[in-house]
Order: structure tokens, then C-alpha cells, then sequence
């Protein structure tokens, strides 16, 4: 069992968090993730709520797949 002080230590550490939220998701892979990103629109809304990218702003199936298999 984890406990809070582990978890906040495992926390990346100012903006370096956003990157560890997004390498904390899955993207159609199957796997357990804390956020799954399985279609284009779910991680336009995961950039949108990190304040990443405009509301409103597309996010294609090409750049979705080059965003997240990086």
C-alpha cells in the first residue's frame, strides 16, 4: 500500500508534472492508466483542462498518435 507522502514524492516537481500527467496516460493501449486517451477528442479535452491548448482547438487522429507515441 502507497501512502500520501510516497505519492507526493513520486510527484514531478513544477511543469515537469504536466509532462508526467500525459506519460501517465494510455492511448488505446489496453493497459491500466490513471487517464485514458483513447480518441483524438479525449486528449484534446485532457490539453484543454491543463490549459495546453485553446477550447475549441481540433486535435486530429495524426496529431493525437504523434503526440502520444512519442
Amino acid at each position: 500500500m502507497t501512502t500520501m507522502n510516497e505519492e507526493q514524492s513520486k510527484a514531478a516537481p513544477g511543469p515537469l508534472a504536466l509532462v508526467q500527467a500525459l506519460v501517465n496516460t494510455q492511448y488505446g493501449q489496453g493497459r491500466h492508466a490513471h487517464v485514458e486517451l483513447t480518441s483524438p477528442e479525449q486528449l484534446r479535452v485532457w490539453l484543454v483542462a491543463h490549459r495546453l491548448l485553446a477550447d475549441g482547438t481540433p486535435v486530429t487522429q495524426g496529431a493525437a498518435h504523434g503526440s502520444l507515441s512519442a
